[in-house]
């Protein structure tokens, strides 16, 4: 029953457009080795960002999501090699399709950020209004310290999708990092009201208060970073 039932979050997940904790269900799946049909193309369709169900693939676009949801099975299982090699068959099919770049270069960002940042430029410019991609790609770029660089990408995201608790993140580290700390908190404290859980928003916040003297909130800030931290460690233990 428990194996029925993260199926179907799973797809209810992607259904509602939350295709990242699709992912996280489905991670169990990929480990077990499954391949059933139906689990790739739950998979593919959560990886390449399609708030569908399996049965309402149209025939014709059957192969895009069951070859996406191969490869993002394999690199969710560890098996880097043959994921790599299916993510390079995908990319050699479906060159233009919606999300393959994207979904590439989020499998490279620990191994080749480069290649990466490369797979995220592809992307828009295949779809100059990928708001997922303007984001990551301003993160990535946040991480290399290139705040001037991240920041028109994350601006982007944020006025695009000013729900995504990821895009309000680097937007608002975005600001901070380039001196606008004021304007950089309220996007910082929109992204994790938006998304509680999310921890990069909830570090961002505590670094930022404390660089401007308000140290019960970043204490406060600290704190819930910690619980999350606890709480991450032990869903991932189980």
């Amino acid at each position: 029953m428990d194996v029925v039932l993260r199926y179907h979050e799973a797809l209810l997940l992607t259904r509602e457009g939350d295709f990242d904790k699709a992912l996280q269900k489905y991670s169990r799946f990929a480990r077990d080795g499954a391949q059933n049909k139906s689990i790739l193309l739950g998979i593919g369709l959560a990886v390449l960002r399609t708030p569908l169900l399996p049965k309402d693939i149209r025939a014709e676009k059957e192969d895009l999501f069951l070859t996406a949801g191969k490869a993002a099975s394999y690199r969710m299982a560890g098996n880097v090699t043959e994921g790599d090699q299916a993510f390079r068959d995908l990319l050699t099919r479906f060159p233009t399709a919606a999300n393959v770049h994207y979904a590439y270069g989020l499998t490279l960002l620990a191994t080749d950020p480069d290649q990466g940042i490369e797979e995220f430029e592809a992307e828009l410019q295949n779809n100059p209004g990928n708001t997922a991609a303007d984001s990551m790609l301003a993160w990535v770029l946040l991480r290399r310290s290139e705040y001037q660089t991240a920041l028109p990408y994350a601006e982007k995201a944020a006025q695009a999708d000013p729900n995504s608790a990821i895009a309000q993140f680097v937007f608002g580290r975005s600001l901070v990092e380039t001196g606008a700390v004021d304007r950089g908190i309220q996007h910082l404290e929109t992204g994790a009201k938006l998304d509680p859980k999310f921890l990069e928003s909830h570090l961002s916040l505590a670094t930022t208060y404390a660089r401007i003297g308000r140290n019960q909130d970043a204490r406060r800030e600290r704190q819930i970073s910690m619980d999350l931290t606890k709480e991450t460690t032990s869903v991932a233990q189980r």
